[in-house]
């Protein structure tokens, strides 16, 4: 019999520890809708709650970007984060948060169809060790995922033709695929790698992304009076594209953005004066500086590639970005390969 998959073992515990207080709980490992990994249905005081599961392995995530992918995936407010080992501090910042968790070793919270369970402090079951991603979850690691995600087959192409285009240098590729290989993203022989998992894939990448590169990427921060300055704005005229809440309504024709995010390789000083943007910190104009090369696919010529469209808009925090995101979610990101 083939090994269970990690994300499979930490589900089983998860399981086991929900059976232990008398929960019967029952697994679907492969739900229907796909939004999330799994399903959990179990009896709460002869109540049944059904909640959809999404694992991360590896760390814990940042409380406000799984919150945001959670409300993203599952509007319905019934998903829940299931996970290795949640730490006490990181259980009171899941609850101060109204994220749901269930962990392995027994901590949880759930509030949800008049059902609380909050349990903290519980060790973890066993210490395995495990090799931490380096190089692919951080900044270069993260350039060569969304040439990756943006475009899956690129992952089959030799190392060059990766470096070139998602802006990598060629040194940098090797150990990423390398890693990428052991964590069981990449599989098969070098001429014909494929890219699995992928949606797992993606929403660690959100995760890294949010907290280790997107911080580093503002350039400046303006504001526009009118929210909708950038209507009349053509990116390929000023060598810019738009990305978050500007990217989905180029997309979705129905999102109204009340913020502007602007990819550029500099400070575009043109549209800034033609469309009289004034300097301010806590501006609703956004400018982050390009991380990639004009060789990834996109799905609109004005908009950055879709993974990053997604990922701004799961930082963004509020329900109106979280709709959007699963709206780009379902219609450029889950396609049958993505399995």
């Amino acid at each position: 019999m083939a090994d269970e998959l990690p994300e499979q073992g930490v589900l089983s515990e998860v399981a086991a520890r929900l059976d232990e207080l008398g929960l019967s709980p029952e697994l679907v490992i492969e739900p229907p809708d796909q939004s999330t990994d799994a399903v959990i249905r179990m009896s709460v005081d002869h109540r049944p709650v059904t909640l959809h599961a999404l694992v991360k392995l590896f760390r814990t995530p940042a409380v406000l970007t799984i919150g945001n992918e959670l409300r993203a995936r599952r509007p319905e407010g019934d998903a829940v984060l299931v996970t290795e080992h949640v730490s006490r501090e990181a259980a009171r910042q899941f609850r101060k948060h109204e994220v749901q968790f269930l962990d392995a070793a027994g901590n949880m919270y759930v509030r949800h169809d008049g059902v609380y369970l909050w349990a903290v402090g519980q060790p973890p079951r066993v210490v395995r060790p495990r090799e931490q991603p380096t190089r692919a979850f951080r900044r270069v690691g993260l350039q060569v995922l969304l040439g990756l995600l943006a475009e899956p087959t690129l992952v089959q192409a030799p190392y060059r033709e990766i470096a070139g285009a998602t802006g990598a240098s060629l040194g940098a590729v090797p150990p990423v695929i390398r890693e990428l290989r052991g964590l069981g993203y990449v599989v098969g022989p070098d001429e014909q790698r494929s890219l699995q998992r992928q949606d797992e894939l993606l929403t660690s990448w959100v995760d890294a992304y949010g907290q280790t590169l997107r911080p580093k990427l503002l350039i400046d921060r303006f504001r526009a009076d009118d929210p909708r300055w950038w209507v009349n704005v053509r990116p390929s005229r000023h060598e810019i594209a738009w990305g978050g809440e500007t990217a989905a309504a180029v997309l979705t024709n129905v999102l109204r953005p009340e913020a502007t995010t602007i990819y550029a390789d500099s400070l575009p000083k043109d549209v800034i004066v033609a469309a009289r943007l004034r300097r301010d910190p806590n501006g609703n104009v956004d400018i982050r500086r390009r991380f990639w090369t004009g060789r990834l696919p996109t799905p609109h010529s004005d908009v950055v590639p879709a993974p990053l469209i997604y990922a701004d808009l799961i930082a963004a925090g509020d329900a109106r970005s979280a709709q959007a995101a699963e709206r780009i979610r379902k219609d450029y990101l889950d396609r049958p390969d993505r399995a």
